[in-house]
Formats: structure tokens, C-alpha cells, sequence
């Protein structure tokens, strides 16, 4: 793996353009942890390296914290949350590991839509939380970018999820 295990700080001009951006988050994808591995619990988790900024904060943090399943769950949650009648809803991306969660939700029957971000590099020692308001608009574009993703590293042995 060419990824340092721990970057807290990376010059963002040095990883290129996001995979995954919307609002005060952005996400970028390095490669699988285990690129060899074919299995549903190993061969889905990815290397990745997330920055969360608003005003008077900026955090990092690096390493297999996501897997494929996760983002298409994500996809699957924030394309009924664009599509659907029904102003309320909730698209939540949430992995095994504690570094990252994203919630996007709604905020009232409006519609209004919210996104909250708990952001970590280090879950024993530090917890961050991060809201921006968010378009509904803009949710259309995130799953595709979620879908681009998953779209470059699909999901290996998806019925492998049974044999837990």
C-alpha cells in the first residue's frame, strides 16, 4: 500500500481531485485494502482519506474505513432522499470502523436537508462534529459520485454477506 497509515495533515494538491465532495466533505479513494482479496468481509474494505473543514476547523483522517457496501447503501438512501414525495428522510453512511460517519437528513417538513459529519483520526482520544446545510439539489450528484466509486471498485462477492 502506498498510503501512509496515518496522515493527519496531506497537501490536498498531492491526491488530486476528490471522488467524493459535498459541502465541507470531501473524500478520496486510494485503492482496496487487500487488493487481492476476492471475499465479501476483506475484499470490500477501502483505503481511503477524508478532510472535513468548516470555519476554524479542518480534519483529516486516513486509512480502511469504509467499505463498498457502505456507499451503496449510502447511494441507495440518498437517491430516495432526492426522489422521494415525502420532504422528511435520512441517508446515513456509517462503516465498522468509528473513524467516519454522514448523516444526511432532513431538518423539518420543509424539506431542509442537513448534513452531519463525525470525524475522527483517532476514536480513543478525539470527537468531532461537523453541520452544513446542504440542497436538496445537490443529492443527485453525490450518488453518482457514491456510484462512481462503487463503479471502480465493485463489490466483491456481494453474496457473501449471508454467511455471516
Amino acid at each position: 500500500m502506498a498510503v501512509a497509515p496515518l496522515i493527519f495533515s496531506p497537501d490536498p494538491d498531492s491526491l488530486g481531485p476528490s471522488h467524493l465532495k459535498i459541502a465541507g466533505l470531501e473524500l478520496w479513494v486510494h485503492d482496496r485494502r487487500s487488493p487481492e482479496a476476492q471475499d465479501y468481509w476483506e475484499g470490500n474494505w477501502l483505503v481511503v482519506t477524508v478532510r472535513c473543514g468548516a470555519e476554524g476547523a479542518t480534519i483529516w483522517t486516513t486509512g480502511p474505513m469504509l467499505r463498498v457496501p457502505d456507499l451503496v447503501r449510502w447511494a441507495g438512501a440518498l437517491d430516495r432522499l432526492s426522489t422521494r414525495g415525502v420532504a422528511e428522510g435520512v441517508a446515513t453512511l456509517s462503516s465498522d470502523e468509528p473513524n467516519l460517519t454522514a448523516v444526511v437528513r432532513s431538518t423539518d417538513r420543509a424539506g431542509e436537508l442537513q448534513l452531519v459529519v463525525d470525524i475522527t483520526p483517532d476514536p480513543l482520544t478525539q470527537e468531532h462534529r461537523l453541520r452544513f446545510a446542504v440542497e436538496r439539489s445537490a443529492l443527485s450528484d453525490l450518488v453518482l459520485q457514491c456510484r462512481g466509486i462503487v463503479k471502480a471498485y465493485p463489490v466483491r462477492d456481494p453474496d457473501g454477506a449471508r454467511d455471516a
